[in-house]
């Protein structure tokens, strides 16, 4: 802390701007990171909500009409999703 207090009054300035700068950048993206990530989760949601739709009434067509080779193409189906475990 000496040396800061050595300092002209000009270089205090800088530093104390450029600390504040760096301060607020650096909680500017923890916010934007942490908006991203929320709005990725909502996104992934969105999507699983809309396929579980749409497989849960192919598959009620499937069994009303008594149709398994469509129930097994189904499963296949949701096999290749990546973010399906199988």
């Amino acid at each position: 802390m000496g040396a800061f207090k050595n300092l002209i009054i000009k270089w205090k300035l800088v530093f104390i701007l450029v600390s504040v700068t760096f301060l607020n950048l650096i909680t500017l993206s923890a916010f934007l990171i942490n908006k991203g990530i929320d709005i990725f989760k909502e996104n992934m949601v969105r999507n699983f909500d809309v396929l579980a739709e749409a497989v849960g009434s192919i598959s009620r067509a499937s069994i009303i009409f008594d149709d398994p080779e469509t129930g097994k193409r189904i499963l296949l189906a949701l096999g290749k999703e990546k973010q399906i475990a199988g």
